[in-house]
């Protein structure tokens, strides 16, 4: 079994069989800041996967994006050209610090992805904090965030929500081809009557 355990992205990668995506809660309360990182730490605490299993921890865009105006629904309050495109790296090595500390002290293997967003104005930000991933955990990473952009470094429209104005954050599922790839396997759809305990978008609840 492959588990992808995370925020709300975890939604690019429901309903699928042999993939269990585990949603540990919204990203404003997930995520790698000082005063959140815990929240997830706790949710953690109740996920034990089996020993062969290949775990994946999916955190960081809601920390990039956060970074841009210091407000997690910015796209709601701002038009994307609206938006400029900062990249606090202070704020970003200091998230990243949480990040390894969190990993040093869980209880399974894990490997690393790559946070994506469609979002353009956090794909500076997104950039640094990925190549900084890379940087500290070496091998553990699987970088799925490099084949959402262009040449440009723009997100690439294949990869947006068909609600994409009202969510320019998350990637639709054509993420999985990129996923599967990636890690040289294929995951089937599951069919939706059959599973039990999952959100609308096939992930498994962990609130």
């Amino acid at each position: 079994m492959v588990n992808i355990i995370g925020d709300s992205h975890t939604r690019s990668f429901g309903w699928l069989h042999n993939l269990n995506s585990y949603w540990l809660g919204p990203g404003r309360d997930m995520n790698l800041q000082h005063d959140k990182i815990d929240n997830i730490k706790n949710r953690l605490k109740n996920i034990n996967p089996h020993k062969n299993d290949i775990n994946f921890l999916f955190f960081g865009e809601p920390n990039v994006r956060y970074q841009l105006d210091w407000d997690h629904h910015i796209f709601k309050r701002l038009k994307i050209f609206e938006v400029e495109p900062k990249v606090n790296r202070d704020y970003i090595d200091i998230v990243i610090n949480n990040y390894v500390k969190l990993v040093e002290e869980l209880h399974f293997k894990t490997k690393i992805l790559t946070p994506t967003t469609t979002y353009s104005p956090s794909i500076p930000a997104m950039k640094y904090f990925n190549n900084k991933l890379k940087e500290v955990f070496g091998d553990m990473v699987l970088d799925i965030f490099q084949h959402t952009i262009d040449e440009s470094g723009n997100p690439k429209l294949r990869f947006r929500r068909d609600n994409f104005e009202h969510d320019p954050i998350h990637c639709n599922n054509e993420l999985v081809k990129v996923f599967e790839k990636e890690i040289n396997l294929t995951f089937l759809p599951s069919k939706k009557e059959n599973l039990n305990n999952l959100t609308e978008f096939g992930t498994i609840s962990m609130r």
